[in-house]
Protein backbone atom coordinates (compact mmCIF):
# COMPACT_ATOMS: atom_id res chain seq x y z
CA UNK A 1 0.00 0.00 0.00
CA UNK A 2 1.25 3.41 -0.28
CA UNK A 3 3.03 4.73 2.73
CA UNK A 4 2.98 8.39 3.84
CA UNK A 5 6.57 10.12 4.69
CA UNK A 6 7.36 12.45 7.18
CA UNK A 7 9.98 14.92 8.15
CA UNK A 8 11.23 16.43 11.22
CA UNK A 9 12.17 19.53 11.19
CA UNK A 10 15.33 20.40 13.55
CA UNK A 11 16.23 24.02 14.06
CA UNK A 12 16.91 24.95 9.89
CA UNK A 13 17.26 21.85 8.63
CA UNK A 14 15.06 18.71 7.77
CA UNK A 15 15.51 14.94 9.04
CA UNK A 16 15.48 11.97 6.51
CA UNK A 17 12.09 10.62 5.47
CA UNK A 18 10.51 8.26 7.41
CA UNK A 19 7.78 5.89 5.47
CA UNK A 20 4.93 5.35 7.59
CA UNK A 21 2.90 2.52 6.86
CA UNK A 22 -0.11 2.54 9.54
CA UNK A 23 -1.03 6.04 8.45
CA UNK A 24 -0.37 8.84 10.83
CA UNK A 25 -3.53 10.36 10.69
CA UNK A 26 -5.34 7.03 11.28
CA UNK A 27 -3.05 4.37 13.17
CA UNK A 28 0.04 5.77 14.41
CA UNK A 29 0.31 5.98 18.02
CA UNK A 30 1.38 9.76 17.84
CA UNK A 31 -1.59 11.02 15.81
CA UNK A 32 -3.43 12.21 19.21
CA UNK A 33 -0.24 13.95 20.34
CA UNK A 34 -0.10 15.48 16.85
CA UNK A 35 -3.12 16.78 16.30
CA UNK A 36 -3.46 17.64 19.98
CA UNK A 37 -0.42 20.69 19.07
CA UNK A 38 -1.75 21.18 16.31
CA UNK A 39 -5.53 21.98 17.61
CA UNK A 40 -3.77 23.78 20.53
CA UNK A 41 -1.50 26.19 18.59
CA UNK A 42 -4.59 26.89 16.54
CA UNK A 43 -6.91 27.88 19.45
CA UNK A 44 -3.96 30.07 20.84
CA UNK A 45 -3.47 32.03 17.52
CA UNK A 46 -7.31 32.47 17.31
CA UNK A 47 -7.93 32.85 20.96
CA UNK A 48 -5.15 35.70 21.61
CA UNK A 49 -6.37 39.22 23.00
CA UNK A 50 -10.16 37.92 22.96
CA UNK A 51 -12.55 37.45 26.18
CA UNK A 52 -15.42 35.28 23.86
CA UNK A 53 -16.76 32.10 25.20
CA UNK A 54 -19.33 32.01 28.28
CA UNK A 55 -17.68 33.47 31.66
CA UNK A 56 -17.28 31.45 34.71
CA UNK A 57 -15.75 33.09 37.69
CA UNK A 58 -13.51 34.94 35.83
CA UNK A 59 -12.50 32.58 33.10
CA UNK A 60 -14.23 32.58 29.76
CA UNK A 61 -14.78 29.65 28.28
CA UNK A 62 -14.75 29.65 24.62
CA UNK A 63 -14.16 25.80 23.38
CA UNK A 64 -14.32 22.01 24.29
CA UNK A 65 -12.46 19.72 22.66
CA UNK A 66 -11.64 16.07 22.29
CA UNK A 67 -9.51 15.43 19.61
CA UNK A 68 -11.24 16.80 16.36
CA UNK A 69 -14.69 16.89 18.18
CA UNK A 70 -15.06 20.69 19.28
CA UNK A 71 -17.30 22.82 20.53
CA UNK A 72 -17.55 26.80 20.38
CA UNK A 73 -19.19 28.52 23.26
CA UNK A 74 -20.31 32.13 22.42
CA UNK A 75 -22.94 34.81 24.23
CA UNK A 76 -24.40 35.74 21.59
CA UNK A 77 -24.82 35.03 17.76
CA UNK A 78 -22.56 37.86 16.60
CA UNK A 79 -19.75 36.24 19.26
CA UNK A 80 -19.81 32.80 17.77
CA UNK A 81 -19.71 34.28 14.34
CA UNK A 82 -16.97 35.87 15.07
CA UNK A 83 -14.94 33.10 17.16
CA UNK A 84 -15.67 30.91 13.75
CA UNK A 85 -14.00 33.10 11.97
CA UNK A 86 -11.24 33.10 13.84
CA UNK A 87 -10.63 29.36 14.24
CA UNK A 88 -11.45 28.97 10.33
CA UNK A 89 -8.73 31.53 9.65
CA UNK A 90 -6.40 29.86 12.14
CA UNK A 91 -6.80 26.19 11.08
CA UNK A 92 -6.07 27.37 7.53
CA UNK A 93 -2.86 28.49 8.11
CA UNK A 94 -2.12 24.74 9.90
CA UNK A 95 -3.79 23.31 6.75
CA UNK A 96 -7.10 22.22 8.90
CA UNK A 97 -10.47 23.19 7.50
CA UNK A 98 -13.96 22.83 9.02
CA UNK A 99 -16.40 19.98 7.46
CA UNK A 100 -19.22 22.51 7.15
CA UNK A 101 -21.55 19.57 6.58
CA UNK A 102 -20.81 18.19 10.00
CA UNK A 103 -20.34 21.06 11.75
CA UNK A 104 -24.00 22.34 13.20
CA UNK A 105 -25.21 25.49 15.48
CA UNK A 106 -27.55 25.16 18.46
CA UNK A 107 -28.58 27.69 20.94
CA UNK A 108 -29.62 27.11 24.54
CA UNK A 109 -32.19 29.82 25.83
CA UNK A 110 -35.19 30.28 28.62
CA UNK A 111 -37.09 32.12 26.37
CA UNK A 112 -37.86 29.32 23.60
CA UNK A 113 -36.14 28.77 20.15
CA UNK A 114 -33.62 31.46 18.71
CA UNK A 115 -32.96 31.08 15.46
CA UNK A 116 -29.22 32.29 14.37
CA UNK A 117 -27.50 32.55 10.59
CA UNK A 118 -24.01 31.26 10.82
CA UNK A 119 -21.65 30.22 7.94
CA UNK A 120 -18.04 29.38 7.51
CA UNK A 121 -16.53 30.39 4.37
CA UNK A 122 -19.87 31.75 2.91
CA UNK A 123 -21.27 28.24 3.50
CA UNK A 124 -24.88 27.95 5.95
CA UNK A 125 -23.98 26.17 8.73
CA UNK A 126 -27.39 24.26 9.65
CA UNK A 127 -29.43 24.90 13.29
CA UNK A 128 -30.41 21.67 14.95
CA UNK A 129 -32.85 21.33 17.80
CA UNK A 130 -30.32 18.39 19.37
CA UNK A 131 -27.22 17.10 18.65
CA UNK A 132 -25.00 14.11 19.37
CA UNK A 133 -21.60 14.68 20.85
CA UNK A 134 -19.11 12.09 22.00
CA UNK A 135 -22.03 9.58 22.00
CA UNK A 136 -24.70 11.89 24.01
CA UNK A 137 -27.81 13.79 22.09
CA UNK A 138 -27.57 17.44 23.55
CA UNK A 139 -30.68 19.35 23.13
CA UNK A 140 -31.66 23.00 23.21
CA UNK A 141 -33.73 22.87 26.25
CA UNK A 142 -31.02 21.28 28.12
CA UNK A 143 -33.19 17.85 28.45
CA UNK A 144 -32.04 14.90 28.91
CA UNK A 145 -35.18 12.81 28.50
CA UNK A 146 -34.31 11.99 24.87
CA UNK A 147 -31.05 10.92 25.82
CA UNK A 148 -32.46 8.66 28.59
CA UNK A 149 -35.20 7.21 26.09
CA UNK A 150 -32.66 6.44 23.76
CA UNK A 151 -30.59 4.29 25.82
CA UNK A 152 -33.22 2.20 27.16
CA UNK A 153 -34.33 1.24 23.79
CA UNK A 154 -30.68 0.53 22.86
CA UNK A 155 -30.47 -1.62 25.87
CA UNK A 156 -33.74 -3.03 25.77
CA UNK A 157 -32.60 -4.21 21.73
CA UNK A 158 -28.90 -5.49 23.36
CA UNK A 159 -31.38 -7.35 25.90
CA UNK A 160 -33.28 -8.83 22.71
CA UNK A 161 -30.60 -10.13 21.00
CA UNK A 162 -29.28 -11.90 23.74
CA UNK A 163 -32.81 -13.72 24.91
CA UNK A 164 -31.51 -17.20 24.49
CA UNK A 165 -29.11 -16.59 26.98
CA UNK A 166 -30.31 -14.19 30.01
CA UNK A 167 -33.68 -15.59 29.42
CA UNK A 168 -32.82 -19.61 29.52
CA UNK A 169 -34.11 -21.45 32.65
CA UNK A 170 -30.93 -23.85 32.09
CA UNK A 171 -28.74 -21.60 33.67
CA UNK A 172 -29.47 -20.13 37.20
CA UNK A 173 -30.66 -16.21 37.66
CA UNK A 174 -28.23 -15.02 39.76
CA UNK A 175 -25.42 -16.04 36.52
CA UNK A 176 -27.78 -14.42 34.07
CA UNK A 177 -28.41 -11.27 36.49
CA UNK A 178 -24.55 -11.13 36.38
CA UNK A 179 -24.42 -10.72 32.37
CA UNK A 180 -27.13 -8.64 32.19
CA UNK A 181 -25.13 -6.01 34.63
CA UNK A 182 -22.20 -6.55 32.73
CA UNK A 183 -23.57 -6.14 28.84
CA UNK A 184 -26.86 -4.17 29.14
CA UNK A 185 -26.01 -2.27 31.99
CA UNK A 186 -22.92 -0.53 29.77
CA UNK A 187 -24.68 0.47 27.32
CA UNK A 188 -27.58 2.06 29.44
CA UNK A 189 -25.61 3.85 31.54
CA UNK A 190 -22.57 5.00 29.23
CA UNK A 191 -22.04 8.64 29.83
CA UNK A 192 -24.55 8.67 32.85
CA UNK A 193 -21.99 10.79 34.86
CA UNK A 194 -22.98 13.79 33.10
CA UNK A 195 -26.71 13.11 33.40
CA UNK A 196 -28.85 15.34 35.70
CA UNK A 197 -32.25 13.24 37.03
CA UNK A 198 -35.16 14.25 37.43
CA UNK A 199 -38.62 12.37 39.02
CA UNK A 200 -39.14 11.30 35.60
CA UNK A 201 -35.97 9.89 34.67
CA UNK A 202 -35.79 7.86 37.67
CA UNK A 203 -39.20 6.19 37.12
CA UNK A 204 -38.42 5.50 33.63
CA UNK A 205 -35.78 4.00 34.29
CA UNK A 206 -36.65 1.87 37.83
CA UNK A 207 -39.88 1.01 34.94
CA UNK A 208 -36.67 -0.68 32.57
CA UNK A 209 -34.95 -2.04 35.28
CA UNK A 210 -38.37 -4.35 36.18
CA UNK A 211 -38.90 -5.08 32.20
CA UNK A 212 -35.93 -6.95 32.23
CA UNK A 213 -36.71 -8.49 35.65
CA UNK A 214 -40.09 -9.43 34.06
CA UNK A 215 -38.58 -11.01 30.97
CA UNK A 216 -35.53 -12.52 32.68
CA UNK A 217 -38.17 -14.62 35.04
CA UNK A 218 -40.67 -15.06 32.06
CA UNK A 219 -43.72 -13.70 33.18
CA UNK A 220 -45.86 -12.45 31.17
CA UNK A 221 -47.41 -8.87 30.63
CA UNK A 222 -50.96 -10.29 31.50
CA UNK A 223 -50.04 -11.69 34.13
CA UNK A 224 -51.41 -8.88 36.98
CA UNK A 225 -48.29 -9.05 39.58
CA UNK A 226 -47.25 -6.24 41.84
CA UNK A 227 -43.20 -5.10 41.26
CA UNK A 228 -43.17 -5.48 44.88
CA UNK A 229 -44.43 -8.83 44.85
CA UNK A 230 -42.21 -9.76 42.05
CA UNK A 231 -39.10 -8.31 43.63
CA UNK A 232 -40.02 -9.98 47.37
CA UNK A 233 -40.91 -13.77 46.03
CA UNK A 234 -37.94 -13.56 44.32
CA UNK A 235 -36.18 -12.27 46.91
CA UNK A 236 -34.70 -9.44 44.66
CA UNK A 237 -34.30 -6.28 45.13
CA UNK A 238 -34.19 -3.00 42.86
CA UNK A 239 -30.38 -1.96 42.01
CA UNK A 240 -30.15 -0.06 39.41
CA UNK A 241 -30.53 3.63 40.87
CA UNK A 242 -27.87 2.74 44.07
CA UNK A 243 -25.40 2.04 40.98
CA UNK A 244 -26.08 5.27 39.52
CA UNK A 245 -25.71 7.39 42.14
CA UNK A 246 -22.63 5.43 43.49
CA UNK A 247 -20.83 6.07 40.06
CA UNK A 248 -22.13 9.60 39.47
CA UNK A 249 -20.77 10.69 43.67
CA UNK A 250 -17.56 8.57 43.24
CA UNK A 251 -17.09 10.57 39.30
CA UNK A 252 -17.31 13.77 41.80
CA UNK A 253 -14.34 12.52 43.77
CA UNK A 254 -12.56 11.29 41.11
CA UNK A 255 -12.60 15.06 39.52
CA UNK A 256 -12.26 16.95 42.88
CA UNK A 257 -9.08 14.55 43.62
CA UNK A 258 -7.54 15.37 40.43
CA UNK A 259 -4.98 17.40 39.36
CA UNK A 260 -6.15 17.69 35.67
CA UNK A 261 -9.86 18.83 36.23
CA UNK A 262 -9.13 22.54 36.09
CA UNK A 263 -11.82 23.04 33.75
CA UNK A 264 -13.92 21.20 35.62
CA UNK A 265 -13.72 22.39 39.14
CA UNK A 266 -13.81 26.04 37.21
CA UNK A 267 -17.45 24.68 36.14
CA UNK A 268 -18.61 23.01 39.49
CA UNK A 269 -17.18 26.14 42.09
CA UNK A 270 -17.48 28.44 39.57
CA UNK A 271 -20.32 31.17 39.16
CA UNK A 272 -22.20 31.94 35.74
CA UNK A 273 -22.86 35.50 35.28
CA UNK A 274 -26.66 36.20 34.58
CA UNK A 275 -29.82 36.05 36.63
CA UNK A 276 -31.81 32.83 37.79
CA UNK A 277 -35.38 33.01 35.74
CA UNK A 278 -38.62 33.48 37.43
CA UNK A 279 -39.79 30.15 38.46
CA UNK A 280 -39.20 26.82 40.46
CA UNK A 281 -35.70 26.49 39.81
CA UNK A 282 -34.34 23.37 37.60
CA UNK A 283 -32.57 20.42 39.28
CA UNK A 284 -29.09 20.73 38.39
CA UNK A 285 -25.98 18.18 38.24
CA UNK A 286 -24.89 18.67 41.36
CA UNK A 287 -28.59 19.34 43.32
CA UNK A 288 -28.56 15.40 42.62
CA UNK A 289 -25.24 14.91 44.21
CA UNK A 290 -26.42 17.45 47.57
CA UNK A 291 -29.94 15.41 47.76
CA UNK A 292 -28.77 11.62 47.58
CA UNK A 293 -25.71 12.47 50.18
CA UNK A 294 -27.72 14.33 52.44
CA UNK A 295 -25.11 17.17 52.32
CA UNK A 296 -26.86 20.47 51.64
CA UNK A 297 -23.93 22.66 50.89
CA UNK A 298 -21.97 22.78 48.41
CA UNK A 299 -18.50 23.69 49.72
CA UNK A 300 -18.83 20.83 52.49
CA UNK A 301 -19.44 17.84 49.49
CA UNK A 302 -16.05 19.50 47.56
CA UNK A 303 -14.39 19.39 50.81
CA UNK A 304 -15.41 16.33 51.61
CA UNK A 305 -14.82 15.13 48.39
CA UNK A 306 -10.96 15.20 48.56
CA UNK A 307 -10.77 12.71 51.58
CA UNK A 308 -11.10 9.62 49.56
CA UNK A 309 -11.58 7.02 52.60
CA UNK A 310 -14.35 9.27 53.75
CA UNK A 311 -15.94 9.77 50.50
CA UNK A 312 -15.91 6.25 49.82
CA UNK A 313 -18.19 5.93 53.12
CA UNK A 314 -20.27 8.32 51.97
CA UNK A 315 -20.34 6.56 48.37
CA UNK A 316 -20.85 2.88 50.57
CA UNK A 317 -24.40 4.31 52.22
CA UNK A 318 -25.80 5.11 48.90
CA UNK A 319 -29.12 3.15 48.78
Amino acid sequence: GRLTYLQVRIGGSLSERVGVAKGVRQGCTLSPLLFNIYSEQVFKEALEDSDMGIPVNGVHISNLRYADDTVLLARSELELQALLDRVSTAGKEYGLSMNVAKTKSMVISKTGRVAVQLSVDNQQIGQVARFKYLGQWVSETWSLEGEIRGRIEIARGAFNNMRTIVCSREISFPLRWRIVKCYIWSILLYGMESWTLRAADVNRLEAFEMWLFRRMLRIPWTARMRNDYILEHNSMSRELLTAIKRRKVGYLGHVMRGTKYGLLHTIMMGKISGKRGVGRRRASWLSNIRNWTGIDRAADLFHLAQNREKFAEVIANLR
